[in-house]
């Protein structure tokens, strides 16, 4: 039998009273707390741990759950305390804790994403069907992370498995607040910033990995060349974000032939003002994931002085493509998702950590609009696709 206490208008005592007045054995098997429509799992053996099982008696047991959660600093909606009565059972024993301590802890891996996120939504769906095909004895809860607190984060890293992921910037930086010792994979956050919280936390002991959001330097630089075999020089604008890549950048040109030419920008500089001296018709823009160039405004009002200046743009992200890049280089939400699921699985059942990467699937397109205006609307996808391959396969 199962019943359904509603305490959400009740005082502790009062609370303890209509539990404790039930004769029959009551075990209690999932605490469950409705954070404004939000649900999630509590494991209380791995919230309260081995003082939970000290107490013998099931009725000091309940007594020690209701003074804890009347005691949590949460701002809590309505609070249901779901009881399972077994009339065979006469205590709590050991086994049993443990018994759905792994239950738990085999349904308790947590993706954090925005829900606001069109990207991340479309993502997200992609992800929980592939992680449910590779990882099917698991159960994930997706949550919005938006409104979250770090407190209420914790309280849902608390039981979870040992690893994590977060999808975003604002999920990847909000889950890792408490610093939890737990192994971390996140998505579509930018190299500079994956690479940065990797350093951070690294000497704090904790570990974190994932797949950058934008496609190497050295793939725009197989496309630039695909569709202009005699391409001489390629320009980037980097900013304080993404500077410390610029020897990077350098070899990667020198390697391949092509001189680069580049600016730094500050905060107060405009893009647009520096394109028309670094850039011409014979020399290729590479659009970098920087703070500037990711901002769309910004990064449209530099595609605008492109386009009169006949200046060709060479994305990393498909959200480039969209604003007006000639060419783009993506991964699919549903590539991304299979390449991340299988990471994912790796992570979650080794104690290795890699270090983050970029994705191995890709796909390049083509801005049609920009293409035929600047009569290139030859140009086909697949085949850019396939010649970028066959260089990558070659190196």
């Amino acid at each position: 039998m199962i019943t359904a206490l509603p305490l959400f208008k009740l005082r502790t005592k009062e609370k303890l009273k209509i539990i404790l007045s039930d004769k029959r054995t009551p075990l209690i098997l999932t605490t469950i707390i409705s954070f404004y429509r939000r649900i999630f799992q509590i494991n209380l053996f791995r919230l309260f741990g081995q003082k939970y099982l000290a107490y013998k008696s099931t009725r000091h047991k309940i007594c020690v759950i209701i003074s804890l959660f009347s005691s949590l600093p949460l701002k809590l909606l309505p609070l249901t305390i779901l009881v399972s009565f077994n009339a065979s059972s006469q205590q709590l024993n050991y086994q049993s804790v443990e018994s759905y301590q792994n239950l738990y802890q085999r349904n308790s891996i947590v993706i954090f994403y925005q829900e606001t996120d069109l990207t991340q939504k479309k993502l997200v769906s992609s992800l929980n069907m592939q992680l449910k095909m590779k990882i099917p004895d698991q159960h994930f809860q997706f949550i919005d992370i938006t409104h979250l607190n770090k407190k209420e984060i914790k309280s849902i890293l608390l039981p979870a498995a040992s690893c994590v992921m977060g999808i975003g910037e604002l999920a990847t930086k909000k889950m890792l607040t408490e610093r939890l010792p737990l192994k971390y994979f996140s998505l579509l956050v930018p190299r500079h910033t994956l690479d940065k919280l990797n350093r951070i936390y690294h000497k704090l002991g904790i570990g974190i990995t994932g797949i950058y959001d934008e496609q190497p330097f050295t793939r725009q630089l197989y496309l630039s060349r695909a569709i202009n075999p005699n391409l001489q020089a390629i320009a980037v604008l980097l900013d304080q974000t993404d500077k410390y890549y610029l020897p990077e950048y350098l070899k990667l040109a020198e390697k391949h032939n092509l001189k680069l030419k580049y600016r730094i920008l500050k905060p107060s500089d405009s893009a647009e003002k520096y394109l028309q001296e670094m850039a011409d018709e014979n020399t290729y823009f590479l659009v970098t994931h920087n703070r500037q160039l990711a901002n769309e405004p910004r990064l449209a009002s530099l595609v605008m002085s492109a386009y009169y200046q006949n200046i060709k743009l060479i994305g990393n992200r498909y959200q480039n493509l969209k604003t007006g890049t000639l060419a783009s280089i993506y991964t699919s939400a549903a590539a991304l998702a299979s390449e991340a699921g299988k990471s994912f699985k790796q992570l979650c059942e080794s104690d290795e950590l890699p270090a983050p990467r970029f994705a191995k699937n890709f796909n390049v397109a083509i801005n049609k609009q920009i293409a035929e205006n600047t009569k290139m609307n030859r140009l086909s996808g697949s085949i850019l696709t396939q010649q970028i391959t066959d260089m990558e396969s070659r190196q």
